[in-house]
C-alpha cells in the first residue's frame, strides 16, 4: 500500500476501537509550550498599520492550568521572554519543559 492508502485502512480499522491514551502527572512535573500554529491580527491604534501575532500557549500537565501571550514572532529573545512570563504567572518552574514541534 502507499502511505496514504495504509492511513485510510488504519484509521477505518482504528475507528471502533476508541481508544485513548491518558497520562497522569504530578502538580509541578511538565509543562507542555508551543506557539499554536494559527496566530491573531492585530492593527496598531496610531498607524492603522495590520500585524500577525504569534500566540504562545503553556499548559501545566497536572491541572491544565494554561497560560497564553501574544508575541511579535518566534525568536529566541521571544521564547525566553515567554518563558518567564509564564513562571511569573504560574509562580513558580515546572521540573521538565515539553515543546511541541519548534
Amino acid at each position: 500500500y502507499g502511505y496514504s492508502r495504509f492511513c485510510t485502512l488504519y484509521r477505518e480499522w482504528s475507528l471502533p476501537l476508541n481508544a485513548t491514551l491518558r497520562k497522569n502527572y504530578e502538580g509541578g512535573e511538565v509543562l507542555f509550550v508551543d506557539f499554536s500554529g494559527k496566530g491573531i491580527w492585530y492593527k496598531n491604534p496610531k498607524t492603522g498599520e495590520e500585524k500577525m501575532a504569534e500566540l504562545f500557549v503553556a499548559t501545566t500537565g497536572a491541572s491544565n492550568k494554561t497560560y497564553i501571550e501574544a508575541s511579535k514572532d518566534q525568536s529566541l529573545e521571544s521564547w525566553i521572554d515567554l518563558h518567564l512570563n509564564t513562571f511569573d504567572y504560574l509562580g513558580g518552574v515546572t521540573k521538565r519543559l515539553c515543546p511541541d514541534n519548534l
